[in-house]
């Protein structure tokens, strides 16, 4: 990866000295010298990439730019047809935002002769306060582009480049400058069903999301397989791999532990192009902690959807569950059913995967359970005792995931969160957990009334009716 991080002051800013601001970059990238923790970047990029992305001294140049001026024009050649005319009050006038990269570009190779399209990312970190006073901003912690702004291939960078504008209030948030690059690579935000208070970024296992847990955390399973970092499933199952009323089992091991960690499934009732990810997590210190410590050791089974194709991979992921061992996952929108059996250390989690053909059992002989709710035949309340075994106690039930919006063209934002921070003497805010709301689940149906006693024997009391099922939440 090759990085450009320009800090520079905007017009009416007061700063640092350059060498103090230069200096504080490069420790933010490759000691964490000054942050919370003594995180920095290269580490966290080596860590959820699985050690196949390095950021080395060399890939990273930081420069201390002059202001740029209240309005003029970027100097040519430049790709617009008004003259490349901009103005640094405000941030969606004359497409200001990519114009004050252009503007730094020139300057950059004028003054120093490094050319920005040899890097990857062009990041600008931008004063403290800028982005929620200057007209049009509306209080960002970061933007980027989706995807690359250029295509312009040089020696060292045959990829291209794209965008970055990093809030000065939250350098040292090492999560939103990864999140930002993200996008650059057309991965759009992590959601979760009906969204939160963050809009569509509120899915607590990814970057794309970076809500609750400890405050940072490596990208959810779909977002892993798009990136390419961990491309290959353990196991990919469709139709074929899933008939009605026979479960699957499959092993998934844990997310950190290799590149081939999550199960892929697709039909089983879903669109066309919907992907079902199933993947487990744990706290991993120090840069994989989705949850708070106490649930520390703890492993999570978790369902996410992506619709994204090749040919239009920018797609929101969507959380649609989230589950402990002994406990069930319905996706009622579709006919699958996963069921989080148990877990081991060394081999991961064992999980089953069934595809419903009804609501209920209705055969109680054929060696099937057509209502997947992981009890055959006898075992099954409705062979039982008549009452409807539909949803139970210990059973998350998910009533669909929904499609992702579209994205909004142009450069994606992300709400500023409370600022962290760069010394180590007081400790950050922590962001407060958006967890999504539990749904109540289903009353079970009423026992069905004994049939009449049969003479010359003696009628057999009634069997009790089970209780009501608990609700459940994610902790």
């Amino acid at each position: 990866m090759r990085s450009s991080l320009i800090p520079h002051p905007l017009p009416g800013t007061t700063c640092p000295p350059p060498a103090s601001r230069v200096q504080r970059v490069l420790d933010l990238v490759f000691t964490g010298k000054w942050t919370w923790r003594n995180r920095w970047l290269a580490a966290y990029f080596d860590f959820c990439s699985y050690g196949q992305v390095e950021i080395l001294p060399s890939n990273v140049k930081v420069l201390s730019a002059p202001e740029v001026p209240c309005s003029g024009t970027i100097p040519n050649p430049q790709p617009y047809n008004d003259g490349g005319v901009f103005t640094s009050s405000s941030c969606e006038r004359y497409d200001s935002m990519t114009k004050w990269h252009y503007w730094l570009d020139a300057w950059a190779i004028k003054t120093y002769g490094v050319n920005a399209s040899d890097y990857h990312h062009r990041v600008m970190i931008l004063p403290s306060g800028f982005s929620g006073t200057v007209a049009g901003c509306g209080g960002f912690a970061g933007r980027a582009t989706a995807g690359r702004v250029s295509l312009i291939r040089t020696p060292v960078n045959n990829w291209g480049s794209g965008h970055v504008w990093w809030s000065g209030n939250n350098v040292g948030d090492l999560e939103i400058l990864f999140h930002e690059i993200a996008h650059n690579y057309a991965m759009a935000h992590a959601n979760v069903v009906g969204g939160c208070n963050t809009n569509d970024q509120c899915d607590h296992t990814c970057i794309m999301g970076g809500t609750g847990g400890q405050g940072i955390r490596c990208f959810n399973a779909p977002h892993n397989w798009q990136v390419g970092w961990a491309s290959k499933p353990v196991r990919e199952l469709g139709d074929s791999d899933l008939p009605y009323g026979n479960p699957t089992a499959v092993r998934i091991p844990a997310q950190m532990n290799g590149l081939n960690t999550s199960v892929l499934v697709k039909g089983g009732g879903m669109p066309t192009n919907r992907k079902l990810f199933l993947s487990v997590r744990l706290n991993v210190y120090s840069y994989d902690l989705p949850w708070q410590f106490w649930d520390d050791n703890v492993p999570f089974l978790l369902m996410h959807t992506y619709d994204g194709t090749d040919g239009n991979p920018y797609s929101t992921t969507v959380f649609v569950g989230e589950i402990r061992v002994g406990t069930i996952w319905r996706d009622n929108k579709s006919n699958i059913s996963v069921r989080f059996d148990s877990w081991s250390k060394d081999s991961g989690a064992a999980v089953r995967i069934c595809r419903r053909s009804s609501g209920e059992e209705r055969e109680c002989a054929d060696g099937l359970d057509e209502d997947c709710n992981f009890l055959t035949d006898i075992e099954d309340l409705n062979c039982r005792a008549g009452a409807s075994s539909e949803t139970k106690a210990g059973e998350a039930v998910v009533v669909g995931s929904g499609r992702p919006t579209s994205p909004s063209r142009g450069p994606v934002s992300r709400r500023t969160p409370p600022p962290r921070p760069l010394l180590k003497q007081s400790p950050p805010s922590p962001r407060p957990p958006s967890p999504p709301s539990p749904r109540p689940p289903r009353k079970l149906a009423p026992p069905r009334k004994p049939s009449p006693p049969r003479k010359p024997s003696p009628p057999r009391k009634p069997s009790p009716p089970r209780p009501p099922p608990r609700g459940l939440g994610r902790r």
